[in-house]
């Protein structure tokens, strides 16, 4: 290092400047100086997990600063091996699991793992406590397995701040030892200390006081020496010079599989903060699923229902309303033609009169009591059964053949208390000025609620009547409606059909497209904010992972992962959330929709591919909830996160 200097970022004083120093290879080098001079800054710089401001730091004769961000990422990762003041173990995973952590940030085969982790636990003198959870280890235990994980790529320098500040004696010693036989087999080892004792041991010391580095002069190195051999590639790390495509693929695959299998231990680590993630997940997809299923469900009884008891009416009325064509168009040989039609099963006239037009009273043609509130219709026998009228059928034929002179009514049920009328006696009533004899009062229909409040006269007698305005209504076999709606302007008029207009079963079929679809999108409008909720919630969750695994995050940058693989690995947790999550809601939104179904006396309707729909929002909610997460786990700074 020459001319080394590092300011702090949030007052831009020196940490360390005129840093001028070497080591070289198998070195035992002990930092030392008072707390507060820069100890840990130079450390952190010189093990790459931070960097210098100003001067010429060389690796190897390498400059680091001309060195790409990958590369100086593989360099710490493989060449150099650390060991905190913590010991920075992932407390849910065994003593190996924990060793293994530098060989999955650097990609190492699964295959290739168990070795290696057996023979650094070997060097640390942990290797029996291999199977064993951290948490039941002492704090020095502790500190020998992030000894041993340090050791398990093989690194050519080990870095170390402060590993025996929290040990006792017998601990710190049997540490030292550790340190001195590693030095012997040729590792270089440069760490931080106060420690005394471990000062001592060091066969070379670097002063740092006030940010000045001190170093004792040096001889110059034994030519004849040479440069040791460099350590040999970890398994399955090697980077050819060309590589091929499958060697690519396999290794892309490798690390795929490696941070899925990562974040499945992360997220059986803390079962807690898993089971909240999940639950929100399958609560945002097993609203979207039943939803999707319950829209279908009721949709499929909206569309019984009204084929049930609507789309077997049409009416018939011309484009262009006319008076004087009406009593061409509407007559009794009109009607046979559509009678005639497959599917039709009565036709009646159905004349219509505002209560202006028609002026029905009670007593006489002078009685304005009634204000002129009730309607009147003309009808033939046909339209009592197209309407469900229940009308003898005796009673309903005489509004065919009755004489123009003795004019007859039925009124409607709402009709009749308007005008003052009670069953069971005879009455008469005023129609536009011509007595009319009542011979019936009945209820109205569900199919046409205005029967109940309208005075039923024969269509001859409303041919008649001023500003009456004719029209067809036609009863069809049930769910023939539609194709018998559009059949009749042919039928009447095939020259040109234009003339009339068939509606009440288009109308009624465009009815049930907008309620289902109104139900569909309310459904699925609060389904999306049920996923909304779970994006936001497992975010948040995730997000305090990050805060509280923070050390973890520190320790994988400082072992050799990017950014990227720290942002992949929670992408990975987020994924593997979602897939869960949406497998657990797609279940709960159908048995859901079978509840729903049962208690409302439905016959469900499920759609299958909403299983796979609702694991496939599930994937995609995961990873958005990991995306500001995985943003902000991938920007740690490795050298302040170690620390914590």
């Amino acid at each position: 290092m020459r001319g080394g200097g590092r300011r702090y970022a949030a007052t831009s004083e020196w940490a360390i400047r005129d840093c001028e120093l070497e080591i070289r290879r198998g070195d035992f080098v002990a930092i030392t100086g008072p707390s507060g001079a820069g100890k840990s800054t130079l450390l952190n710089c010189l093990a790459l997990l931070d960097r210098f401001d100003h001067g010429d730091y060389l690796l190897d004769g390498v400059r680091i600063d001309q060195m790409r961000a990958r590369d100086v990422e593989r360099t710490r990762g493989k060449q150099f091996g650390f060991v905190f003041q913590s010991s920075n173990a992932i407390e849910s995973r065994s003593v190996a699991k924990n060793v293994e952590v530098p060989l999955s940030s650097l990609g190492v085969p699964v295959a290739a793992r168990r070795s290696l982790v057996t023979t650094a636990l070997e060097k640390a003198n942990i290797v029996h406590r291999g199977g064993q959870s951290v948490s039941l280890l002492s704090g020095g235990e502790r500190q020998r397995v992030a000894i041993a994980r340090s050791l398990v790529t093989n690194p050519q320098v080990l870095f170390l701040d402060e590993p025996t500040g929290n040990l006792d004696s017998k601990n710190t010693t049997a540490v030292i030892d550790l340190l001195q036989q590693l030095n012997r087999q040729g590792t270089t080892i440069v760490f931080v200390t106060h420690d005394a004792q471990l000062a001592a041991a060091a066969t070379h010391q670097i002063l740092v006081n006030d940010g000045i580095v001190s170093q004792p002069p040096r001889p110059d190195p034994d030519p004849a020496a040479g440069r040791s051999a460099t350590v040999a590639e970890l398994p399955g790390t090697e980077v050819s010079p060309a590589p091929n495509i499958e060697s690519s693929l396999r290794r892309m695959v490798r690390q795929q599989l490696d941070a899925v299998s990562e974040a499945v231990f992360s997220l059986v680590a803390q079962p807690a903060r898993t089971l909240m993630a999940l639950l929100s997940i399958g609560l945002g997809v097993a609203g979207l699923v039943a939803g999707v299923n319950l829209g279908v469900t009721a949709d499929s009884q909206i569309d019984k229902l009204i084929t049930g008891a609507a789309l077997d009416q049409v009416y018939v009325s011309q484009a262009t309303p006319s008076a004087t064509e009406a009593r061409t168009d509407f007559t009794l040989a009109a009607a046979q033609k559509i009678l005639h039609l497959s599917g039709v099963q009565a036709v009646g006239e159905l004349d219509t009169m505002t209560p202006s037009t028609a002026k029905v009273t009670r007593f006489s043609s002078l009685d304005r009591s009634s204000g002129y509130s009730v309607p009147a219709l003309g009808v033939t026998s046909g339209t009592f059964t197209a309407l469900g009228i229940a009308l003898p059928v005796q009673e309903a034929r005489l509004f065919d053949s009755s004489p123009i002179n003795s004019n007859i009514a039925v009124v409607g049920a709402a009709a009749a208390r308007s005008l003052g009328l009670s069953p069971g006696t005879p009455q008469t009533i005023w129609i536009a000025g011509t007595r009319f004899d009542v011979i019936a009062i009945v209820p109205g229909t569900p199919r046409d609620t205005d029967v109940t409040n309208s005075v039923l006269v024969s269509h001859a007698a409303a041919q008649h009547l001023s500003g009456a305005k004719g029209q067809f209504v036609v009863k069809t076999v049930p769910g023939r409606g539609f194709s018998v709606g559009t059949a009749i302007p042919y039928q009447l008029d095939p020259q040109n059909p234009g003339h009339f207009v068939a509606n009440g079963t288009a109308n009624l079929q465009d009815l049930r497209q907008g309620v289902s679809t109104s139900l569909n999108s309310l459904l699925l409008a609060l389904a999306a904010v049920f996923l909304g909720i779970a994006i936001l919630s497992t975010g948040s969750t995730m997000t305090n992972s990050v805060l509280q695994r923070s050390g973890e995050i520190g320790l994988r940058m400082a072992t050799g992962s990017s950014p990227a693989k720290i942002a992949g690995l929670f992408l990975a947790e987020g994924a593997t959330l979602g897939l869960i999550g949406g497998l657990l809601g797609s279940s709960a939104g159908v048995v859901a929709v079978l509840i729903v179904s049962a208690i409302q006396h439905w016959i469900p309707a499920l759609d299958p591919t909403t299983i796979g729909l609702g694991m496939g929002i599930g994937f995609i909610t995961g990873l958005l909830a990991a995306i500001v997460p995985s943003i902000r786990a991938s920007k740690t700074q490795p050298a302040l996160a170690v620390r914590k």
